[in-house]
C-alpha cells in the first residue's frame, strides 16, 4: 500500500516540475488573480491537477500550443466544444465572412431558413429551436415535460451531471437509517426547496425505477446513456430499454443527454409530447446496439399501412 507521505512527495515533486517548465502561464495566473475571481474567466479552467491552469496561445485540428511554447496533444478539445477539432478550415472561413455582415441581429436571416429545412431532412424532427448551452436545453425540456404532463416532478440518477440546472442538483448520502437524497452543497444562493420535486435513483436500479415511475408523478426521467460525471459508468444489460418500457407505459419521458450538443435529447422532446397527448405522430425509433457498446438509432417514416419506411441510421 503507497502511503498518504509518499503520495504527498510525489504530487510536491511534479508540481515543482510543472512551475520551472510553464513560468509564463504561472505569471499571467498571478496577473489574472487582480482581476477574474479565482484568477480565471470561468471556474471550471481550474479543474486540472496542477498549480495553475495551462495558458493556451492557439490550437490547431488535436494539438494545442500555451505561452510556455509547448505543444501538446489535445484529449480535452475544449470540453467538446471543438470536439471535430480546433479550427477546421471550413468552420473558420465561414465564421470569418459572417464577421463582416454581423454577428447578431436577433432577426431571421435566409441561411437560417435553409439550416432549418437541413436539419429536419437529417434528424426528422420537423421544427426546431436552437438554446445557447446544454444548461438551457435541458430547463427547456424540464419545463415542456412539466407543462405537457401536468406533472412537477422529475427523476434523475445519483451523480449525474445535467449542467447548470438547479433541479438536478440532489445526489443520495447515507445516513444512520440508510441513504436519503440531499441538496448539493454547491448550490448556493437556491431559495426553492428542490427536494419535493426532484427524485434521484441509483443508475442501474431497475426496482427503484419501477417502484418511481409507477407513482405516477414523474414529468421526465434525464439520464445519461454512460455516466460521466462519477467516471465512466455503463448501463447494465437492458437497463435502457427497462427505462424506455416503463416510461413508456407510465406516459413520461426518457430525456437522454449524450453531451452538450445532443440532437437526440431534443427529438426525444416531442416524442414526450407524442406520449402526453395520444398523439402517435408519424416516426419511430429502432434502437440497435452495436458490437463496440455504442448505439445506432434508425429512424423512418410510418406508412399508412403501418409499416415503416427505412432511412439511413445515424449513430449517438
Amino acid at each position: 500500500m503507497i502511503s498518504d507521505a509518499a503520495i504527498d512527495r510525489i504530487a510536491e515533486r511534479e508540481a515543482a516540475a510543472f512551475r520551472a517548465a510553464n513560468p509564463k502561464s504561472l505569471a499571467l495566473a498571478q496577473q489574472g488573480s487582480a482581476h477574474w475571481f479565482q484568477g480565471v474567466p470561468f471556474h471550471w479552467m481550474l479543474d486540472w491537477p496542477s498549480p495553475v491552469p495551462l495558458v493556451a496561445a492557439g490550437a490547431k485540428g488535436a494539438m494545442l500550443m500555451t505561452v510556455d511554447g509547448r505543444t501538446l496533444d489535445d484529449f480535452c478539445l475544449g470540453d467538446t466544444a471543438a470536439m471535430f477539432g480546433h479550427s477546421p478550415a471550413p468552420l473558420a472561413e465561414a465564421l470569418a465572412k459572417q464577421a463582416g455582415d454581423g454577428l447578431s441581429y436577433m432577426l431571421p436571416t435566409e441561411k437560417g431558413v435553409e439550416l432549418g429545412g437541413m436539419l429536419s431532412a437529417m434528424f426528422g424532427l420537423p421544427r426546431w429551436q436552437v438554446t445557447t448551452t446544454a444548461s438551457e436545453a435541458n430547463r427547456a425540456v424540464i419545463r415542456w415535460c412539466r407543462g405537457i404532463t401536468g406533472r412537477k416532478k422529475i427523476l434523475i440518477f445519483n451523480g449525474c451531471y445535467h449542467g447548470a440546472v438547479d433541479d438536478v442538483f440532489v445526489d443520495l448520502k447515507a445516513h444512520a437509517a440508510g441513504w436519503e437524497p440531499r441538496v448539493r452543497a454547491s448550490l448556493i444562493g437556491q431559495v426553492q426547496d428542490i427536494l419535493p420535486t426532484t427524485t434521484v435513483i441509483e443508475f442501474n436500479d431497475a426496482e427503484a425505477l419501477e417502484r418511481e415511475l409507477k407513482k405516477g408523478d414523474i414529468a421526465c426521467v434525464l439520464a445519461e446513456p454512460v455516466m460521466t460525471n462519477v467516471g465512466m459508468v455503463r448501463d447494465a444489460p437492458g437497463y435502457l430499454d427497462t427505462l424506455r418500457r416503463l416510461c413508456t407505459g407510465n406516459r413520461h419521458d426518457p430525456r437522454f443527454r449524450r453531451n452538450p450538443y445532443d440532437l437526440f435529447g431534443l427529438w426525444r422532446a416531442q416524442q414526450c409530447f407524442w406520449s402526453q397527448t395520444g398523439h402517435d405522430g408519424d416516426r419511430q425509433v429502432d434502437r440497435r446496439r452495436r458490437a463496440d457498446g455504442g448505439i445506432w438509432f434508425q429512424r423512418g417514416n410510418r406508412r399508412a399501412d403501418g409499416e415503416v419506411e427505412r432511412v439511413a441510421p445515424f449513430r449517438t
